[in-house]
């Protein structure tokens, strides 16, 4: 019944109430006896039982939901990971002060941290009132899972926000620590069920499905050291070309496929079928006849006389190895600097918040990323080369709160040219001598477009080292709430009076299967 709905019921009810008890001994003078007695009886009942079940909605909705309540900082990170977890939704100090202690909580809820970093708080006010809804936005979400954890953020005296401890659950634990979270999506209801759905990234290519794997091979690939690409091959390709490359001659002719790398091929292809992946015949590279007849030979075997492939969980591991190797060194989404602009282009994503505490404690860095932007063109949407530019500029303004350190380093780029373009790495040219150096590899000279490729290539190398692949996982999990808890910051301890918090039994959580897609 909806609340609109129990507040009418009760006026009512209790209207009806009144005027049965006022008219009773009027009509008893009037209608005397056993019919009236019993007719009035009935009504005064049905009135009685309507007044008191709106009663209890009335407590009912005074008093669900959870209560949010104080607790001493120390206090409120004792958590005992054997059987609980926290999820610190991290508030700004200002924003924190707002919310409300007088009403207990129906809902928290976020949407989708990387591109609406905003937690919707609803309060309940009772029978007879709205429930008031607030808003905050969200520096960081930390899942608390080990103590590792809970004791660096007992060390952070700046952070502030809801604490929500939970029933503790192995796959939440699992992925946390062994994965890479790129996002969070929370819906608490005032039952204390709570619904974490997260999208993380697995840092282990082992654990990989078929599938995902499948589509890792299908990406396009960027380079290569010894092969001219045509923009058209992918990590398939690279991939079984360093396996068939691998193959060294051993033993009478044709008997190659008995050695160790011989098998790990052939299990390679049995896998994964060319036309399964490439939906052709023929790789996209263009193979020395060597190699590709050793191919040939390869899907000749598979084919033939229905042979049985061995299985090997050492070949499995080998190729999924391999599979690694070539995606994190030639993929293109791991190499190429435009690839940047889908990765930091979100307030709250993974990336950004890396680069973001990079660029903080690290100067020589920061300049890096300065220069990695040079030739940024005012429409921002001409290339991916320009977005990207643009997404790393916007996190250096907004850290820094400067518009002129682009200018300031262009121009003392610009003070130590040569008049053909060089630079001198070796000299010392003050507070970006640093630079130069880390970007020289050595070189004595260097023009301004080589340190600028330089500078870019080195970005990206620092960002793709915290992610290794471009393919998520999400899993719902459910949790059972033990308790709300506010967590301020140490300057706010003695602004705020401390209070016992509404703890609950804790229950065990239950989880979906895990969907998988690429960013």
């Amino acid at each position: 019944m909806k609340k609109q709905t129990s507040s009418i019921l009760f006026y009512i009810s209790l209207i009806a109430f009144i005027a049965a008890l006022s008219s009773y001994s009027k009509l008893k003078q009037q209608f005397y006896g056993p019919t009236f007695f019993y007719s009035f009886s009935i009504t005064f009942s049905i009135i009685a039982g309507f007044l008191l079940f709106s009663i209890a909605k009335y407590i009912y909705y005074t008093t669900y939901g959870l209560s949010l309540k104080y607790k001493d900082r120390d206090h409120a990170l004792n958590i005992n990971t054997e059987n609980q977890y926290g999820i610190l939704i991290s508030i700004p100090p200002e924003e924190l002060c707002d919310t409300d202690y007088t009403h207990n909580i129906s809902k928290i809820s976020i949407n989708n941290q990387k591109t609406n970093p905003i937690v919707h708080i609803k309060y309940n006010q009772g029978l007879f009132f709205k429930p008031t809804k607030l808003q905050h936005n969200i520096k960081e979400i930390l899942l608390l899972t080990n103590n590792n954890i809970i004791n660096s953020i007992k060390s952070r005296q700046d952070i502030s926000g809801l604490l929500i401890t939970t029933n503790s659950n192995p796959l939440l634990k699992e992925i946390s620590q062994e994965n890479t979270i790129t996002n969070y999506t929370l819906n608490l209801q005032s039952d204390r069920t709570l619904s974490l759905e997260i999208s993380y990234i697995m840092n282990d290519f082992q654990k990989y499905t078929h599938q995902e794997l499948h589509n890792i091979l299908k990406s396009q690939a960027s380079n290569h050291r010894n092969y001219t690409l045509k923009n058209q091959e992918t990590i398939y390709d690279l991939t079984a070309l360093s396996l068939l490359e691998d193959i060294k001659e051993s033993g009478p002719e044709h008997h190659w496929y008995t050695t160790r790398q011989g098998q790990i091929a052939i299990s390679f292809f049995k896998k994964f079928p060319i036309k399964d992946i490439l939906d052709s015949n023929r790789l996209s590279i263009d193979l020395p006849k060597e190699l590709q007849d050793k191919l040939t030979f390869i899907h000749n075997y598979i084919q033939q006389d229905k042979k049985i492939i061995p299985q090997d969980n050492n070949y499995d591991k080998a190729i999924c190895a391999r599979i690694a190797h070539t995606y994190y060194n030639y993929s293109y989404e791991m190499n190429i600097y435009p690839c940047l602009s889908l990765d930091i282009g979100q307030d709250n994503n993974h990336l950004r918040k890396i680069l973001q505490e990079e660029i903080k404690k690290n100067e020589v860095f920061k300049q890096i990323c300065v220069l990695s932007t040079f030739d940024l063109e005012h429409n921002t949407r001409s290339n991916s080369n320009t977005r990207s530019n643009a997404m790393t500029r916007l996190v250096i303004r907004h850290l820094s709160n400067r518009n002129d350190l682009f200018t300031i380093l262009t121009q003392k780029i610009n003070d130590i040219q040569d008049n053909y373009g060089f630079i001198d790495c070796t000299q010392d040219h003050g507070d970006i001598t640093s630079l130069l150096r880390e970007l020289s590899h050595g070189d004595k000279k260097c023009t301004v477009p080589e340190l600028k490729k330089r500078a870019r290539n080195y970005v990206t190398s620092f960002l793709k080292k915290h992610i290794p692949s471009n393919l998520e996982r999400t899993t719902t999990i459910k949790l059972k709430v033990a308790n709300v808890t506010q967590l301020s910051t140490k300057s706010q301890k003695e602004k705020i009076s401390p209070t016992t918090s509404i703890n609950s039994s804790v229950l065990e959580g239950n989880t979906t299967q895990p969907q998988v897609h690429t960013r």
